[in-house]
């Protein structure tokens, strides 16, 4: 289930909606991510979900309000379900610790994962892999993205578990502006600058709760 959910289906899901959505639509639904851990672990414990989230959540729409774009509502539509397959894959993923560790977790899971995407191998294009900058696009995705953030995400669920972990997910905007202002030469708006020290302010509050 972990598989299908946090690997197969999450990254599936990810990679349809980003040919209807831009990359910062893209970001805020990866931001949407944190409340809906955080209430999806509140409902299953039964006990209540302070909204310490909501200003870490505006400040990230108004970090990337300038480049927010769909060209289909599909995108969206896709995007929201990528959401709550990571939400839930965050929430069930701390169960498994009592079996595995992190890394170990993360291989098995993986494993699966790629049982579960086997199928959509009919539709590929391997002749683009010879291309080299795809293929190193590729293997970057596969290294980075992919085996490196999947396993800190994992240990991070282990030690700070999924609502302390999911808490800064919205710091993620905040940092690809910043890059992009450090090494694109990008203008930063006053009201990205309000957005980035509400988000900041909000994760800091949300992970002391």
């Amino acid at each position: 289930m972990l598989g299908l959910l946090g690997v197969a289906g999450f990254n599936l899901l990810l990679y349809s909606f980003l040919a209807y959505v831009t990359a910062a639509v893209a970001s805020l639904f990866v931001v949407l991510a944190s409340p809906a851990t955080q209430l999806l672990e509140a409902s299953l414990a039964r006990r209540s979900c302070a909204p310490r989230l909501l200003a870490a959540v505006a400040g990230a729409y108004l970090t990337l309000e300038p480049y927010l774009a769909v060209r289909s509502y599909l995108g969206p539509l896709l995007a929201a379900l990528a959401t709550l397959s990571w939400a839930v894959y965050t929430v069930l993923m701390r169960g498994v610790y009592r079996l595995y560790s992190p890394v170990e977790a993360m291989a098995w899971v993986s494993l699966f994962g790629l049982a579960a995407m086997s199928p959509t191998a009919a539709v590929s294009k391997p002749a683009t892999l010879a291309h080299p900058l795809v293929l190193a696009l590729v293997a970057y995705v596969a290294a980075v993205p992919g085996a490196l953030a999947y396993a800190a995400w994992n240990v991070a669920v282990q030690k700070a578990g999924p609502r302390r972990s999911a808490a800064v997910l919205p710091l993620m905007p905040v940092l690809t502006t910043l890059l992009s202002y450090l090494l694109l030469g990008e203008a930063l708006t006053a009201t990205q600058l309000i957005g980035m020290a509400m988000a900041v302010a909000g994760v800091y509050i949300s992970a002391k709760g």
